[in-house]
């Protein structure tokens, strides 16, 4: 429970900060690295770590997403943010059908 307290708190913060102080010398953002195999899963059975050799990825790929934000210009205006591996989230067209889907799905409740 505290480790997705302090991912909300994360997220939450740099919105603030994006608010309070974007567009000076730094952007704010915060990320989701995304699914990655870590020394934590070698205190694991191995019946428990070989789905996660599957479905993870190293630790080079965990580090793209926030490298993206600190070394890319097109992210400059990016501040508050929230990125996630390998993907961009803000597809206007994807967010209408998905909304579309929602109040479908829950129409008769």
């Amino acid at each position: 429970m505290r480790y997705c307290q302090s991912k909300f708190g994360t997220l939450v913060l740099s919105n603030e900060l994006a608010k309070r102080h974007g567009g000076k010398r730094f952007t704010a953002t915060s990320y989701n690295a995304g699914s990655i195999q870590t020394r934590i899963h070698t205190t694991l059975y191995w019946f428990q770590r070989w789905p996660l050799l599957l479905t993870h990825f190293d630790a080079a790929h965990g580090a793209l997403t926030p490298l993206w934000p600190a070394t890319s210009p097109e992210t400059a205006n990016m501040g508050g943010e929230y990125l996630v591996p390998w993907a961009k989230t803000r597809d206007p067209a994807l967010g209408k059908k998905f909304w579309s889907w929602c109040e479908a799905e829950v129409k008769n409740l």
